[in-house]
């Protein structure tokens, strides 16, 4: 959607693809996003990575109302930076 990728970042695991889109502000196009993000079989799971719980409110908010997205609901999750962050020690101050 308006882009060359479907997803910002995916990684394999045996289930399947698990993809993340991150959001610097609730945008109008996801939707697209997901609906190209699942349209490979592969795709198991969408996180989507914000950096604040009221941007991923609204961004859920969005979502939920897309009656389109209703089968692919339970495979969409919603995280902030700061999980991932968490993880990643030598990115820390």
């Amino acid at each position: 959607p308006d882009a060359t990728h479907t997803t910002d970042c995916a990684w394999q695991t045996e289930d399947g693809w698990e993809c993340f889109e991150v959001v610097i502000k609730a945008k109008n196009n996801l939707s697209d996003h997901a609906h190209a993000c699942f349209s490979s079989p592969d795709v198991v799971r969408m996180t989507i990575v914000a950096s604040q719980l009221a941007i991923i409110d609204r961004i859920r908010r969005q979502l939920d109302s897309d009656a389109s997205l209703d089968a692919l609901r339970d495979r969409i999750a919603y995280e902030t930076i700061e999980t991932f962050m968490a993880e990643l020690p030598e990115l820390q101050p």
